[in-house]
């Protein structure tokens, strides 16, 4: 092998290691500003909500063993707590006839996955173990899929595409009595200390 091509691997190599860091660097600098770079966001969305009335706990992680479980937000409200789980399913997807989960039609193929609603309805579940005053107030399942997809499932709480998710917040919040500030902070302080916790 001559010098010229031992030379010209290693340039070729150190320029790899190059553009990986700096895509590690793009990558973390977008998650930082809560940009999703790949699947979709939901901040814009949330964005919208009136920071006096909601609170936003993003990237809720309620088992310290297993970063798996945990969901993409909390949203605190004066009239309950939304919790949001976001899955980016591209095509047609459904209820699983006779059997748990969902069914994933696309571009002519078909797979099973696995049942979102339920698994959410089990967070709420461990979330509200957190803390006695989570079980005195109303928290809702929040499934989110891109507008593009679509959503036939039909299950507790909502399930359908980020474009009715605020509307659906909206509704539930216009039916529920107000949770006294108070207590809101309570809530918030409770979800914020498990969250630290569960990072430490």
């Amino acid at each position: 092998m001559s010098l010229d091509t031992v030379l010209y691997l290693i340039g070729l190599g150190a320029a790899l290691i190059i553009l990986f860091f700096i895509g590690v660097l793009l990558f973390y600098y977008f998650s930082r500003r809560g940009v999703t770079v790949c699947g979709f966001s939901l901040s814009p969305k949330l964005g919208k909500l009136d920071k006096g009335k909601f609170k936003v706990i993003k990237k809720f992680r309620h088992d310290k063993n297993d970063r798996k479980k945990s969901v993409d937000c909390v949203l605190v409200s004066n009239y309950g707590v939304f919790v949001i789980r976001k899955r980016d399913v591209k095509g047609v997807i459904e209820n699983a006839s006779g059997r748990e989960g969902c069914v994933v039609r696309y571009k002519g193929h078909t797979r099973f996955c696995k049942d979102y609603i339920g698994e959410n309805l089990k967070d709420i579940e461990k979330i509200k173990s957190f803390s006695s005053i989570l079980k005195e107030i109303p928290l809702y399942s929040v499934v989110v899929f891109p507008d593009k997809t679509e959503v036939r499932i039909s299950g507790k709480g909502f399930c359908g595409n980020l474009k009715d998710m605020l509307g659906f917040i909206e509704s539930r919040c216009e039916k529920e009595k107000e949770i006294p500030d108070g207590l809101k902070k309570e809530i918030i302080e409770a979800l914020l200390k498990e969250k630290e916790e569960k990072l430490g």
